[in-house]
């Protein structure tokens, strides 16, 4: 049987951040203005607007934004949580890209003094 080679199809950025600014990830205008400024940054084309529903009121934990945002190579997805003062962003697309840029801007950003980066090549 012969061996083929895998090819990388897209990468994928997950990140946690902790101890957010909680106005910055509370404001509906700030986190749609966040994935904006974050597809500019990374050479990303947004397709459509930003959605950022509030949600998840039956546990308290876990109420806040969520966003979305369609990229013509993929999509940009996060959930902020308020009462813990965490974001949790994830970024997947077939155009490569660098996922210490998108640390670095969501770091400041976000005002968070702890970030978790995993960054994976899927196949």
């Amino acid at each position: 049987m012969e061996k083929t080679e895998k090819i990388v199809w897209g990468w994928e950025t997950q990140l946690d951040l902790h101890d957010c600014n909680v106005e910055m990830i509370d404001d509906e205008a700030a986190v749609q203005r966040y994935a904006r400024e974050l597809v500019v940054l990374i050479d990303m084309v947004p397709y459509g607007e930003p959605m950022t529903p509030r949600f998840g009121f039956a546990c308290p934990a876990t109420a806040g934004l969520s966003l979305t945002q369609l990229l013509e190579t993929s999509l940009l997805s996060a959930h902020f949580s308020p009462s813990t003062q965490c974001a949790f962003i994830n970024i997947f697309s077939c155009k490569i890209y660098n996922p210490e840029t998108v640390r670095d801007f969501s770091i400041k950003f976000f005002g968070a003094k702890d970030c978790t980066l995993h960054f994976l090549e899927r196949y």
